[in-house]
């Protein structure tokens, strides 16, 4: 409420290709986002990308370990880049 930009539109897309598609073993995945900020006090837009990259291996059927290299850049102001390593379950 005491910010005068929000987010109004965030989208992205990604990729992941598995080594071995069955049973145990290494994948590969990529993506790209991109974000619009808009100003409440009737500024111009502003826009910002991010990229994220990484490899990881299935541990066992629906478990997996990843790392990740994620970019982001916003309207040429700021960028960062970030290491994230995660341990994951998918239950379904």
């Amino acid at each position: 409420m005491n910010s005068d930009t929000f987010i109004n539109g965030i989208t992205g897309l990604g990729l992941t290709k598995y080594l071995k598609p069955e049973g145990p073993g290494f994948f590969v995945f990529g993506g790209v986002g991109l974000a619009v900020m808009q100003e409440f006090t009737g500024g111009e837009d502003d826009s910002g990308f991010g990229l994220i990259g990484g490899i990881g291996y299935d541990i066992s059927k629906h478990c997996s370990i990843q790392g990740d290299i994620i970019y982001t850049n916003y309207a040429g102001e700021w960028q960062s880049v970030g290491v994230r390593v995660t341990v994951n379950f998918l239950a379904f």
